[in-house]
């Protein structure tokens, strides 16, 4: 975030760990969808952030809850 890189917020670990390999700044948070925590997004105050949302309903309604919360 201090470099002005771009972070991507995804559900999983094994998502964060491919996206690493590529050399893209990633994290989530502790157990998958739907556990977001309104304190994270504190973090994201100054970032330029992308959500990636997984193809299902949970990973779709855990990146609709990410993004909003950023958004707030």
């Amino acid at each position: 975030i201090n470099d002005g890189r771009e972070v991507w917020i995804v559900e999983g670990e094994k998502d964060v760990h491919t996206l690493l390999r590529h050399g893209v700044a990633a994290t989530c948070n502790a157990q998958g969808a739907g556990k977001w925590l309104p304190e994270f997004s504190v973090l994201f105050a100054d970032a330029h952030v992308r959500v990636v949302a997984d193809c299902d309903k949970p990973g779709q309604a855990h990146a609709r809850q990410v993004a909003d919360s950023l958004a707030d």
